[in-house]
């Protein structure tokens, strides 16, 4: 379950990336945020650093998934032992 915040932020995150493919630069995306009176999460007008800092934050996370889905753990056994208490 996604909070309402999550959700829209998902959903401006997507929009941009969606500009950013079909070919738009930082700026334009920026212009068009700004057009459609889409703010930042801190309430601020979208410039062409904040288009930037989306899309490289969503890189860095696609990435990061992806290495520790991939990662492999070494098995490694404890010291275990058993106890048995009488009450």
């Amino acid at each position: 379950h996604l909070s309402i915040r999550r959700q829209r932020q998902m959903c401006i995150r997507d929009r941009i990336k969606s500009l950013h493919d079909s070919g738009l630069g930082y700026r334009r995306i920026a212009k068009r945020l700004r057009d459609m009176n889409i703010k930042t999460a801190r309430g601020s007008v979208f410039k062409n650093n904040n288009v930037f800092a989306v899309i490289k934050r969503y890189e860095e996370r696609q990435v990061r998934l992806r290495e520790e889905r991939n990662r492999k753990y070494e098995h490694k056994w404890g010291k275990m032992y058993l106890t048995f208490e009488r009450k």
